[in-house]
């Protein structure tokens, strides 16, 4: 019996075949800038997620309304939040930090090589690099945190805040009995967290606030970038008077700095009010583990814009439970 000889592919039709079977794999692929889920928090036309809605706290009246290529690799951050929804992120990291689909760029991490600083992060490395030590009123700028006595550095360099107070403040008035928080001034205005109706009034504002939650609960900056805009400044309150503005990537990195040094034990959001057309404001406490084992209560406020048909964080407010100095 003769033996069939072996069939020979020409070279040509071989590299053909070969191009045809081969499939990139996702590492060879460029990874896309991270979705930062604007449109989860727009204003117009998106289904608003079931929330539950949270107790009543005190009020206070309404204020006027305002006028007016390097190596990459991808991740992928689950969020669970307080909606039954689960969502994904995916990001892009390079040597220059984090790249939003929103215009959004975050810093990449440094290591400390400053010893006043080191014992503020446990974990060897810091996203804001304009840290002061000492308070010098001509120098610098109290922090959004420097009231987490003890978490991250006090302050900050005053080149890089700007005074350029809002045209109106939002932000919750509060009031100090001596040193020790007393509350929120006013119990006048409806709190929204009791309007049943409030999601289909406003769409996609509660979804919003879940990404509050979701940022200080689970310490996940992405959740807050979704409602950060980098051209619009963020206004910075501490204890109900206004300080400063600065640039909306700087308060992310000092947030990313507080989030991963801070132990947060409770963080809720309970006061909702309305200040104006598309303009609210929502309010609770952040408590955390301080630095000399006893738990310490921040108050906080974020005011929400409708700007562009998104839902974005124009101010920020942060108050002590109780006045000290600096260590």
């Amino acid at each position: 019996m003769k033996k069939s000889k072996p069939i020979l592919l020409p070279l040509a039709m071989s590299f053909l075949l070969a191009q045809s079977l081969f499939v990139p794999t996702p590492s060879s692929a460029q990874a896309p800038p991270q979705h930062a889920r604007r449109d989860e928090v727009r204003t117009h036309d998106v289904p608003v997620r079931p929330r539950n809605t949270a107790p009543p706290m005190q009020q206070r009246p309404n204020e006027r309304p305002r006028m007016g290529n390097t190596n990459q690799t991808s991740q992928t951050t689950t969020l669970r939040g307080t909606s039954q929804t689960r969502m994904q992120r995916t990001f892009t990291r390079t040597t220059q930090g984090r790249h939003y689909d929103n215009g959004m760029t975050l810093r990449p991490a440094v290591t400390v090589r400053v010893n006043w600083q080191k014992p503020y992060f446990p974990r060897g490395h810091v996203y804001y690099p304009h840290y002061e030590q000492r308070y010098n009123p001509q120098r610098n700028f109290i922090s959004p945190f420097g009231f987490y006595f003890g978490i991250v550095p006090a302050f900050i360099s005053r080149d890089y805040g700007y005074d350029r107070r809002p045209d109106y403040s939002y932000v919750e008035t509060i009031t100090y009995n001596g040193n020790n928080f007393r509350g929120y001034t006013g119990t006048q205005d409806t709190n929204y967290f009791n309007d049943r109706g409030l999601g289909q009034r406003e769409p996609g504002l509660l979804n919003a606030i879940d990404e509050l939650h979701e940022a200080f609960r689970r310490g996940n900056i992405d959740a807050l970038v979704a409602l950060t805009d980098p051209s619009t400044e963020i206004a910075i309150y501490l204890k109900g008077q206004y300080e400063y503005s600065m640039e909306a990537n700087d308060y992310l990195d000092l947030t990313r700095d507080a989030l991963s040094s801070m132990k947060t034990l409770q963080f809720d959001l309970t006061l909702l009010h309305k200040r104006a057309d598309g303009v609210f404001v929502v309010s609770g406490k952040h408590v955390y583990w301080g630095k000399n084992g006893q738990t310490r209560t921040v108050y906080v406020s974020y005011v929400l814009e409708s700007l562009r048909d998104q839902w974005t964080l124009t101010q920020v407010g942060t108050a002590p439970d109780r006045v000290q100095e600096w260590s």
